[in-house]
């Protein structure tokens, strides 16, 4: 089953031309709000009407460089806009094709909360939502400041040797995270628990910013799509006729 296309070498430069497309229409789309509203339109978060949509799969959803498939939509069921960020963290990362049981735990997670399952319940506030999955590296440090008592130089190397791009940490490290947590309460079993939680989580996580970044436009693709149609198509046809000249 293929779950949405993954941004390769070979389509990178197509999607990027995407993306500046998408983005021309949106900033022409909000001049021509503003000329007839005489302000500056602000497109809120979490808007029902535009979450709706984004469930129906009324519009294609791209996000960075991939069409989020409607299967994906239909199982997670997005209704904020930080599902669409968790979405392109796993889609980024390669997460969805390498762990999609990941996947699944996450919508099961969302649709049934008391089946999430971790190490400890100090974890669940920093994951809630993300329903109990590790996704961001925000959320790596922030686990390693709540288990341990690592200053925060610490704490950013133990997350930056245990991600993908690197993937290594020492014997060492582990002895460290255990003694510290052992320091803030937590058992040995409980602390190589989170251990194992913590660096199998971060070899697929993604900055959360980043993935913001890269779910806004289509977020506001769709919101203005559904809402104001009329200057949405009139910026489309405006920047589709300026992309032939």
């Amino acid at each position: 089953m293929s779950y949405s296309e993954p941004i390769t070498d070979l389509n990178r430069d197509l999607w990027q031309g995407y993306v500046e497309k998408q983005e021309s229409i949106i900033r022409k789309a909000k001049s021509l709000l503003a000329e007839r509203m005489g302000s500056e339109i602000i497109i809120p978060v979490d808007d029902l009407k535009t979450m709706s949509a984004i469930r129906e799969g009324s519009y294609p959803l791209l996000l960075f460089g991939s069409e989020i498939s409607g299967w994906l939509l239909r199982q997670l069921q997005p209704d904020h806009f930080q599902d669409l960020v968790t979405l392109v963290a796993y889609n980024r990362t390669g997460k969805l094709y390498h762990h999609l049981s990941s996947f699944k735990a996450l919508v099961n997670g969302k649709h049934h909360p008391d089946t999430i399952q971790l190490p400890h319940p100090v974890l669940l506030p920093i994951l809630e939502d993300t329903y109990g999955q590790l996704v961001f590296k925000e959320q790596a440090v922030e686990i390693v400041q709540a288990v341990t008592d690592f200053d925060i130089s610490e704490v950013y190397n133990l997350v930056g040797r245990t991600d993908r791009h690197y993937h290594y940490y020492s014997p060492k490290d582990k002895e460290r995270f255990l003694a510290a947590a052992e320091r803030k309460g937590f058992d040995t079993p409980t602390a190589w628990q989170i251990f194992a939680y913590l660096t199998e989580g971060i070899t697929w996580a993604f900055p959360r910013k980043l993935a913001e970044a890269y779910a806004r436009p289509s977020y506001e693709e769709v919101y203005l799509a559904t809402h104001h149609p009329q200057e949405w198509e009139q910026a489309k046809h405006t920047v589709e006729v300026l992309s032939h000249d």
